[in-house]
């Protein structure tokens, strides 16, 4: 009994629940959009305003939107936004003679009403405003422009009026609408006019304009002829020309440079004025000249333009040359302290007391050269000059400058005294590899990174024990070629290795013919082999030259040193260089080659003795010697900076 009277209860409280729930629901939604307005009408309309009224037909509008466009407008636009139940507005944003279209329509939250009946008005025509500040500029003894601000937006145009002296007023021309200038030219000179000006359109005219009233000039200036100058110096000109008038206040001067396209006064004269002297100008510079006269109401057309150059100056001498040698170069360095030369001469004397010659000549603005080519251990003297059409600067100071020497690095590797072993720098160290001391031939290798501190990398390479061959680094790897492994023809077979302790044969006979004491080095790219001994007394002087270690070619058979073995050649300041050897007798000179064809002798005698079958290897950016015989085993080792 219970259990039912519960049932009952909860059914009932569900329907309260949903009766509640739906009378709270929003009103906005049952709401209907508002019914358009109509019968849109003008009660009364004047040239710049419109009454409006309309009947509101609806009771739920929040407001109303006004819109109108004129005869110029594609589409209307919101003039108004108004409150409900509004049905009158007063438009007195218009413009007289204008058709004008409106409609309205009512709106609230949930949308807009359709758009009431268009209404369409036009306002009533007024005569035009007058026109305003009406001016005048004599522009010659024939002609006055005039101008004026047009004030009106509904006229159909202009009558202009004119008055000579004391006459009356005349109509002069009529202009269309919108005009604000006119030219009024086939005047009388000296004499007297006054303008008026009206506007009008189909309702009548407007009011006239201030008058304004001036006077042609007299007679018109002439332009002033036969424009001469004299260039007196690099800093000044005389200019001269014929005044044809009696009447001028004073003249106008002006110039323009080569360097600029636009003239610029430079001188206001006084009447009568014929010469001027221009001492603001530059040497070595083209000059254009023009000038005109004025009085007090006009100017002269301008004389014809001349043109003129300055004389040009000798230029400054440089200074602070710096002279930074190095082994057979030295670079130059100086201050350019002109704005006109031409170039510079460079010259040189070799040592205090040589005689100076004309080593250079470089551009205008250039400030270094490279003195190249030059023989080691050697002072020079420098100095330098200016130049241009007019003569030359005086000379820089002397500046000294003496090339590099080889320096001493150790008296005594780790490795035995040999000769006829190979040097590289390979993988940041230098290599020493094989040789013949004063008990064997070697195939060991050893390496240092610092050329005084040795370390033996295997005692015993893959390739048979040899003197009289070369090592290089090419391609990533370190090359043995050649040599006399004891028995006769001599070798020319090539091997490579990556470590230093593998080592593989890339050919066992390359093309040119077996030798020992000869040296390769890697230069633009190739292999170079040089020289060497092909058997008893047989030297040569021949270069060969290859891409990949297996097919080589001729470069050619002869280089201008002698023929020699034993002797070392090594790649330094991207030239080829071949030091020392035996043609016949021990030698130290220095070749230098930057093709390997044509040499040039750096010196004749080295600091360091005379001898065969030592090293030249590269290290640290500096040509090293190392070892060789001169009578005795060497373990010396030399560098040039």
């Amino acid at each position: 009994m219970k259990t039912n009277k519960f049932i009952q209860y909860l059914m009932l409280w569900m329907s309260l629940t949903v009766l509640f729930f739906h009378g709270c629901k929003n009103d906005d939604d049952t709401q209907p959009i508002p019914a358009a307005p109509t019968d849109l009408e003008a009660v009364t309309f004047t040239a710049t305003s419109a009454d409006l009224k309309w009947r509101d037909n609806s009771s739920n509008e929040t407001g109303f939107r006004l819109e109108r466009k004129d005869a110029d407008s594609l589409n209307f636009k919101l003039i108004k936004d108004l409150p409900t139940q509004s049905t009158t507005f007063s438009d007195a944003q218009l413009n007289p003679g204008i058709t004008y279209q409106y409609r309205i329509m009512a709106y609230n939250a949930v949308g807009e009403s359709g758009y009431s009946n268009t209404l369409k008005i036009t306002t009533l025509s007024v005569a035009p405003n007058k026109p305003l500040e009406l001016k005048l500029k004599v522009i010659s003894s024939s002609q006055i422009d005039l101008s004026w601000i047009d004030d009106a937006h509904n006229e159909n145009g202009f009558k202009l009026e004119r008055g000579v002296g004391s006459n009356p007023f005349e109509a002069l021309v009529d202009l269309p609408k919108d005009s604000t200038a006119y030219q009024d030219k086939g005047l009388s000179p000296n004499t007297l006019y006054h303008y008026r000006i009206l506007a009008y359109n189909n309702v009548g005219n407007s009011e006239y304009s201030n008058i304004a009233s001036d006077t042609t000039i007299n007679v018109d200036l002439k332009a002033p002829t036969d424009l001469t100058a004299d260039s007196i110096s690099a800093n000044q000109i005389n200019l001269t020309w014929q005044d044809n008038n009696d009447h001028e206040t004073g003249f106008i001067l002006e110039r323009a440079s080569n360097k600029s396209i636009v003239f610029l006064k430079i001188a206001d004269l006084i009447e009568n004025s014929t010469t001027y002297k221009d001492s603001e100008i530059s040497p070595d510079t083209y000059y254009r000249y023009r000038i005109k006269t004025y009085n007090t109401s006009q100017e002269s057309g301008y004389s014809e333009t001349l043109i003129v150059k300055t004389d040009d100056v000798a230029p400054i001498a440089p200074t602070n040359l710096v002279a930074t040698p190095s082994t057979i170069h030295v670079k130059l360095r100086w201050e350019d302290n002109s704005d006109n030369e031409l170039g510079f001469i460079i010259e040189r004397a070799t040592g205090r007391d040589g005689e100076f010659i004309k080593l250079a000549a470089v551009n205008s603005n250039i400030t270094s050269y490279l003195d190249d080519n030059l023989s080691i251990e050697t002072e020079y003297i420098y100095r330098i000059h200016a130049y241009n059409t007019a003569g030359k600067s005086g000379f820089s100071d002397k500046i000294p400058a003496t090339t590099f020497t080889f320096l001493f690095a150790t008296s005594n590797a780790s490795f035995s005294g040999r000769f006829s072993h190979t040097a590289a720098a390979f993988d940041d160290k230098l290599w020493v590899i094989g040789g013949i001391d004063a008990v064997s031939r070697k195939n060991d290798v050893w390496h240092s990174s610092d050329g005084e501190t040795w370390v033996q990398a295997t005692s015993s390479s893959a390739f048979s024990a040899r003197f009289g061959h070369t090592t290089v680094v090419f391609d990533g790897k370190l090359w043995v070629i050649g040599g006399d492994i004891g028995t006769f023809p001599y070798k020319n077979d090539v091997w490579y290795s990556t470590d230093g302790v593998t080592w593989t044969e890339a050919t066992s006979s390359a093309a040119f013919s077996g030798r020992r004491f000869h040296t390769t080095v890697v230069f633009h790219s190739k292999l170079w082999v040089i020289g060497g001994t092909v058997g008893t007394s047989a030297n040569e002087n021949d270069v060969w030259y290859s891409t990949d270690g297996v097919k080589w070619i001729e470069a050619t058979t002869s280089t201008s040193f002698s023929a020699r073995f034993r002797h070392a050649t090594a790649v330094f300041n991207d030239k080829l260089w071949v030091i020392g050897g035996d043609d016949g007798a021990r030698k130290n000179d220095v070749w230098y080659s930057a093709d390997g064809v044509a040499w040039t002798e750096a010196t004749a005698s080295a600091p360091f003795s005379k001898r065969v079958h030592h090293t030249t290897p590269i290290f640290g950016s500096k040509l090293w010697v190392i070892g060789g015989l001169d009578g005795s085993y060497k373990n010396d080792v030399w560098f040039l900076p």
